[in-house]
């Protein structure tokens, strides 16, 4: 398992669909199993592309429904493609799931009143 993820951000309160991503490339050739997105109480969207092909997208993300995608065939990654990672979370008073209200900013940890934003990805060599 490869924790593909980004860690410098901070979710402003009050936002209700902030969004970064990431691009990045592996350091060799690897095929890709399947997809487990993963973040906290305020994410809401995720996509994952591998150069102008989507691998993976929701725009329901759900913390107590989340989801490992199996793909039917593998997707061979070459080390010199690039990979995209983004996520996008709700810090708004209209999010039902809301730990801090009024909302604060939310920055990148562990525990679930902060924020992640990770593609664990099952990978072969």
């Amino acid at each position: 398992m490869a924790p593909l993820g980004i860690f410098d951000f901070t979710i402003p309160a009050g936002d209700d669909a902030y969004s970064i991503s990431n691009t990045f490339q592996l350091p060799l050739d690897v095929t890709l199993w399947g997809v487990f997105p993963h973040m906290h109480i305020l994410g809401s969207g995720y996509e994952m592309s591998l150069e102008d092909q989507c691998i993976v997208r929701s725009d329901k993300y759900d913390f107590d429904n989340q989801l490992t995608y199996m793909f039917n065939a593998p997707i061979d990654i070459k080390a010199e493609e690039t990979i995209s990672w983004s996520c996008t979370w709700n810090n708004s008073s209209s999010n039902p799931d809301l730990i801090s209200n009024p909302p604060t900013d939310v920055g990148y940890g562990e525990r679930t009143d902060e924020e992640m934003c990770y593609a664990f990805s099952l990978i072969s060599f």
